[in-house]
């Protein structure tokens, strides 16, 4: 089994207009799905980022996993090898895929999917150089009276606290199928996908 990437998260908050007012002026588009709301980034219909009632503080509630396991058999061996549990869907989240907890009781929603499709190439922002002079009386930056609104594209990692990092990182490892791509010492840890990976999809603190 291995993840091939982020799909979504999901915060529990006490007041979900708080969340539709601040999620909605960083450019993601909102629906209203009974008791929750859900944000989308432009051209998407997955649900990026899904806010609940009920923390009386805004919490994590749980990270949403892709994988390329159909049947995820071997990822429960593994899961409760390395420490973590097997745990059933929470009340109102779909059965669908595998629900778990790492051994620090971080919950996780592994569904199958495909990796994200590749973001179509953009201009390249370019200087001049020693040599080689590609503005001429040209301004470097363009007028913010021209520049259009910057939307988010797509979620393309999460940074999660943690307890113990290179525990962490053992069970993402070791029982998720995930990559170490960077550390800092044992303070903050990277993991990407086996392949076709940003620089991270996961990241430990």
């Amino acid at each position: 089994m291995a993840v091939s990437g982020v799909y979504g998260i999901v915060l529990e908050v006490p007041n979900l207009e708080d969340g539709r007012e601040f999620y909605s002026a960083a450019g993601l588009e909102v629906q209203e799905q009974q008791d929750r709301l859900v944000f989308t980034c432009k051209g998407q219909e997955r649900a990026a980022i899904t806010l609940i009632r009920g923390a009386g503080k805004k919490r994590l509630h749980h990270i949403i996993l892709t994988s390329d396991d159909l049947s995820f058999d071997l990822t429960k061996e593994n899961v409760i090898k390395y420490g973590g549990t097997v745990v059933a869907a929470p009340e109102g989240f779909e059965e669908n895929g595998l629900w778990i907890k790492d051994p620090h009781g971080l919950l996780v929603h592994l569904i199958t999917g495909a990796p994200e499709t590749p973001l179509s190439a953009k201009e390249v922002f370019e200087i001049n150089q020693p040599g080689r002079t590609i503005r001429i009386d040209k301004a470097a930056v363009t007028p913010k009276s021209k520049t259009p609104k910057i939307l988010p594209l797509r979620l393309g990692h999460i940074m999660l606290f943690t307890p113990n990092t290179m525990k962490s990182v053992e069970f993402f490892s070791e029982a998720l199928g995930m990559g170490l791509a960077d550390r800092a010492q044992d303070t903050v840890a990277f993991m990407c996908a086996r392949k076709n990976s940003d620089h991270h999809v996961v990241a430990f603190a």
